[in-house]
């Protein structure tokens, strides 16, 4: 747990650095075929558009 307090406390610093934020999301599937979308923030379009193939 201390870790992942350590990593959170890092990331809140690399974002106050004037970063953009974004809201972090996950695809899950229990047949690797049909793939459900959870917690998508509304700029999801834009995150998808700026990540690299």
């Amino acid at each position: 747990m201390e870790l992942q307090l350590r990593q959170l406390s890092g990331s809140a610093r690399w974002h106050h650095s004037g970063c953009p934020r974004t809201q972090s999301s996950i695809i899950v599937s229990d047949n690797g075929k049909e793939w459900v979308l959870c917690n998508a923030s509304p700029d999801i379009s834009q995150q998808i558009a700026h990540t690299p193939s």
